[in-house]
């Protein structure tokens, strides 16, 4: 709000400066040819400020972490499967082979098991095949005080900063 108020006054004050000068008035030209140069630098300025504040809305609530994490499904524990993504609400498991992952109904919550994160159970929100793997989305179901420490613990754990997470 400050920028904008800042960039009104600019204005507003060329609109003050501007007809004195082709009036004749007792406007000195260098200093307001100063004046002017400067407040064009201010502009300039203040629209990249106000630029930089604005920001596409956020999907996500919070951040996903790119890692590479084995994990077994209680659905099928036969299946090889690791976590790509982690965030303090979910993940996103891919699997090489498995079957079928229930999407409606009462079976939809699966449990996880892996070695860094132990034993957690969620809900299975989407799948979907990608690069001949199937992959879903599970979000996080009767997180324990426990579980979400551990869970936080260990994206802090595998966090790399903004450019280099995945």
């Amino acid at each position: 709000m400050p920028h904008i108020i800042l960039f009104v006054l600019t204005i507003f004050g060329y609109v003050i400066t501007i007809p004195r000068l082709y009036s004749g008035s007792s406007v000195v030209i260098n200093s307001a040819a100063i004046n002017i140069a400067w407040s064009f630098y201010n502009i300039f300025a203040i629209l990249m400020g106000i630029l930089v504040c604005l920001e596409r809305p956020r999907k996500r609530v919070s951040e996903r972490i790119g890692v590479n994490e084995a994990v077994k499904l209680s659905y099928d524990e036969a299946a090889a499967c690791k976590i790509i993504d982690i965030s303090d609400s979910g993940v996103k498991v891919e699997c090489d082979y498995i079957n079928d992952v229930p999407i409606t109904g009462d079976s939809k919550s699966v449990n996880l098991s892996g070695e860094s994160l132990g034993d957690f159970k969620g809900n299975v929100v989407w799948s979907k095949n990608e690069n001949g793997n199937k992959s879903f989305g599970i979000k996080f179901t009767e997180l324990t005080t426990e579980l979400y420490g551990r869970i936080s613990k260990y994206i802090a754990d595998k966090n790399n900063g903004y450019h280099d997470n995945k």
